[in-house]
């Protein structure tokens, strides 16, 4: 039996070797997390919701941002990349989870969600107000611009 995980993060990672348009290494970082895969020099850390509707919501534990510093201080860059259920996937560095949905002074666990009307972009949201706009499109490709 295919488990949901393996589902879910095998979306994300066909999808990123599929629309890569170059060469991908990709390795999974199984003694650091469950979560997280090295991509060439990067990191994509991927979460997933099994709702088929919008919202979609992800929560991160004290231990997975842990490992989400961790990461951000080894490599380049460090990739959030979501699954939301059937829809799409999306994708926004870590470094703006931290500036754009996080408080500074936050610390600990969080939640994300995800959101989307028929035909329109992503909407993106943190404990702030404005949520910000992602295209689905923007996945795999921000990764290697």
């Amino acid at each position: 039996m295919i488990g949901e995980k393996l589902r879910y993060h095998g979306v994300a990672l066909a999808r990123l070797v599929a629309e890569a348009g170059q060469e991908v290494t990709i390795h999974a970082l199984k003694d650091r997390s469950h979560c997280a895969y090295a991509v060439n020099d990067d990191v994509i850390f991927v979460k997933y919701s099994t709702s088929r509707l919008s919202p979609w919501r992800f929560a991160f534990s004290d231990d997975q941002r842990a490992e989400l510093e961790e990461l951000a201080c080894e490599y380049p860059a460090v990739w959030i990349v979501l699954v939301c259920g059937p829809e799409g996937v999306l994708t926004i560095p870590w470094a703006d989870v931290l500036t754009e949905l996080l408080g500074e002074n936050d610390e600990g666990a969080f939640s994300l969600q995800a959101s989307r009307k028929r035909g329109e972009k992503f909407r993106l949201s943190g404990i702030w107000d404005a949520p910000l706009v992602i295209s689905e499109k923007d996945f795999p490709s921000r990764l290697f611009d």
